[in-house]
């Protein structure tokens, strides 16, 4: 394996640092996650999984965990309020 006896530390335990850990995990390394938050809290916020983070829990073998608890989005509209994010032409 390529991490083999490898330890790596992940801070944060958001999304990104757990998929990290999972990552390395799967490639042999000991990954250990730190968080400053001293314990789970639920915030009634949902996370949108367009394809790409799809493919990508399917990489780390979560695809279908988290199908079981998911809703589906019947329909998506984006709105900004403010400046385009993006830079247009004159």
């Amino acid at each position: 394996m390529i991490g083999a006896g490898l330890r790596m530390l992940v801070v944060g335990a958001g999304i990104g640092g757990l998929g990290a850990a999972r990552a390395l995990r799967q490639r042999g390394f000991a990954a250990d996650v730190i968080e400053r938050e001293p314990a789970w809290t639920h915030t009634g916020a949902g996370i949108y999984l367009p394809g790409n983070a799809s493919r990508a829990l399917h990489a780390l073998g979560l695809e279908s965990a988290v199908a079981e608890r998911a809703s589906p989005i019947s329909h998506h509209a984006s709105v900004t309020t403010g400046p385009a994010c993006w830079p247009t032409s004159t």
